[in-house]
């Protein structure tokens, strides 16, 4: 799916106004990852399909990412067309923030805690903290950080992988070996069945033999 994103020059308003297309909005975010960490970097991020600069060249801000963004200039305000464009709104994937975290393809499955481990229910939901590991700031999460996931009630409780691969909830320590690209396909519940949620155990898997997995706020 192609995810659209506008940029606008700032010094002029009415004119140097861009569109970008990206195989997938986590290209966005990679993207602007790399944009954000330069040396006097002249970019903010106004939303996540809404960008600003105010000197340089829109397609020279990273030019790792040329082979997967289209950049096109769009015309001038005064008058004249503005080609619009209409995507799915999606989470804010912000560093430190609270969601809720639930299977894409059965959007009414959510991760829940019970008995200090992780299961996918149909009638329950617990909400976590996630955040880059040593990270402080708010910050876009892409695929290749490293991530800590915690309660919201207890910051000192995290979510951990067990022995046998399950997720489970200890107290102390820290998350560790799991990337925020595992959502997309790193975990998978053993199996849905209606009224029987001790069977929905969370596990990691690997080769991307998992489901996909949203965070929702």
């Amino acid at each position: 799916m192609v995810y659209y994103a506008l940029i606008k020059y700032t010094p002029s308003e009415p004119h140097y106004r861009y569109i970008v297309a990206a195989p997938d909005a986590d290209t966005i975010d990679e993207w602007w990852r790399v944009v954000s960490e330069k040396v006097g970097v002249q970019w903010q991020r106004l939303a996540p399909d809404y960008y600003s600069f105010n000197q340089g060249f829109v397609w020279d801000s990273a030019p790792e990412f040329n082979d997967r963004l289209m950049y096109t200039l769009l015309n001038d305000r005064d008058g004249r067309f503005m080609g619009a464009f209409s995507q799915q709104p999606r989470t804010d994937h912000i560093s430190g923030q609270t969601f809720f975290i639930r299977s894409k393809s059965s959007p009414y499955i959510y991760w829940a805690v019970k008995d200090n481990r992780i299961y996918a229910s149909r009638f329950s939901r617990t909400r976590f903290r996630i955040k880059i590991d040593g990270e402080t700031k708010p910050k876009v999460m892409i695929g290749k950080d490293s991530i800590s996931i915690t309660l919201t009630t207890n910051s000192a409780q995290y979510v951990s992988i067990s022995s046998n691969g399950e997720l489970s909830v200890e107290g102390g320590g820290h998350t560790g070996g799991i990337s925020f690209s595992h959502f997309k396909k790193g975990f998978l519940a053993d199996s849905y069945q209606i009224g029987d949620d001790v069977n929905a155990a969370v596990r990691k898997v690997g080769n991307d033999d998992g489901e996909e997995w949203e965070l929702v706020q």
